[in-house]
């Protein structure tokens, strides 16, 4: 049977869980990646045409034009590729949110190879990009895990009702709550040089630091209204944090593996660990007591209420713990 070996290109696009968010100057870069063994290549979609009255992004150039996504075109409140974030003065857009991307992979193969390579791109996509998008989470802090209960944007209560009033001669007039409640959480858009530094990083790492992804995950959940969450998860991360800071100071001290486990068991839990870990000559960051532990402590009785600047402040404690413990890198 005859093999028809050829050059051919395969493209389609990429669905993020969550969109994630970028300058408008790297919507007309080219990314190299690596993905399920294969070299690609990422472009993201156009802000052309868009306008405060028309925020929708269009499609990418496709290498193949007579492709068609036909569902990418139609006008709606959930636009297919993703929208405009934020302006600039003259109104054209700074940044955008990205929903979707163009996937590109060059290939010497026949047909059934082809398919082939398509599949295995396919199925090591979304890994792919979890490791990427959690550098993204973490360098810019981008909440790309929505672990609270409330999204960003404009809320509403969800039940609508109508009536007649008394004091109203004709028609119906809505009588349930309108007041509304807009989220807008704290985030820095990746540049074109910021995003290629995550793909290198996700490639040549894997998925950032655990203590980098408990605080993380901190950040999600104070950007969804969980702030109980938010500080228990700041505790956990700054745990995790001087417990490594301990073990690389008593290794480096020459204590065997089970001199150091008896340590840190003899020291088990946030409080006795800072102490120890202060004891040894460490440092923590001003009144981390009672910014982060205290809180911490309060956190763990089930209906405890943690205001809103309180988890922020432990969420920056335990930040500035981490970071000790683990610099992020260059």
């Amino acid at each position: 049977m005859h093999h028809r070996y050829v050059s051919r290109v395969i493209e389609g696009y990429f669905r993020c869980p969550f969109p994630f968010t970028v300058i408008t100057s790297a919507l007309s870069e080219e990314f190299a990646i690596e993905v399920g063994g294969h070299h690609a290549a990422i472009t993201l979609p156009s802000a052309d045409g868009v306008t405060p009255d028309h925020i929708a992004l269009t499609e990418p150039d496709w290498f193949y034009r007579e492709a068609e996504v036909p569902q990418s075109r139609l006008a709606g409140v959930d636009p297919f590729w993703g929208t405009a974030a934020l302006w600039r003065a003259d109104n054209t857009p700074f940044a955008v949110h990205i929903d979707r991307f163009r996937l590109c992979i060059e290939v010497d193969s026949d047909g059934a190879g082809s398919s082939r390579v398509a599949r295995e791109v396919a199925e090591a996509m979304p890994a792919w990009w979890l490791t990427v998008g959690g550098w993204v989470e973490v360098l810019y802090e981008q909440d790309l895990s929505r672990l609270g209960p409330v999204d960003p944007g404009v809320h509403f209560n969800g039940t609508t009702l109508w009536t007649k009033l008394d004091h109203v001669d004709e028609g119906l007039s809505r009588v349930d709550s309108t007041l509304g409640r807009y989220n807008m959480i704290r985030y820095t858009p990746v540049d074109a040089a910021g995003l290629r530094r995550c793909i290198a990083l996700g490639q040549k790492s894997g998925r950032p630091p655990d203590e980098w992804l408990v605080i993380r995950d901190a950040r999600s959940f104070f950007n969804g209204y969980d702030f109980r969450r938010a500080v228990l998860d700041a505790g956990l991360a700054a745990e995790l944090a001087v417990t490594r800071l301990i073990t690389a100071r008593l290794t480096q001290d020459g204590l065997d593996d089970a001199a150091i486990e008896q340590t840190l068991s003899d020291n088990r839990m946030l409080g006795r660990l800072c102490r120890y870990w202060i004891s040894r000559g460490g440092p923590l960051p001003d009144d981390y007591y009672d910014r982060l532990i205290a809180r911490r402590n309060a956190a763990t009785h089930q209906g405890a209420v943690i205001r809103r600047d309180d988890a922020r402040d432990a969420i920056d404690v335990a930040t500035l713990i981490v970071r000790q413990a683990l610099p992020l890198p260059d």
